[in-house]
């Protein structure tokens, strides 16, 4: 049986899916973006978006009852690779 996971505490999914979906004891995020609760960019800046990114993650996260240290994998996508050398 599958189950979303949503929250009040971060932005709706931005399209015809959801933000999680939780099953047979697994739990998948769709994609994050450095969004707030009413869907707008949080920056231009992508530090500050990074930061949104994994604040919004945490929230969907508590919903299903888990922490960060439940995380198995991620996957990082990146609109300009001089992103990834930023400290």
């Amino acid at each position: 049986m599958k189950q979303q996971i949503s929250s009040t505490k971060g932005p709706k999914a931005l399209g015809p899916y959801s933000a999680g979906i939780a099953t047979e004891g697994l739990v998948f995020l769709s994609g994050q973006l450095g969004v707030n609760t009413e869907g707008n960019l949080v920056s231009e800046d992508v530090v500050e978006q990074t930061r949104k990114v994994f604040e919004n993650i945490g929230v969907l996260l508590e919903a299903s009852g888990l922490t960060y240290d439940d995380i198995v994998k991620t996957t990082v996508l990146l609109d300009d690779m001089k992103d990834y050398w930023m400290t």
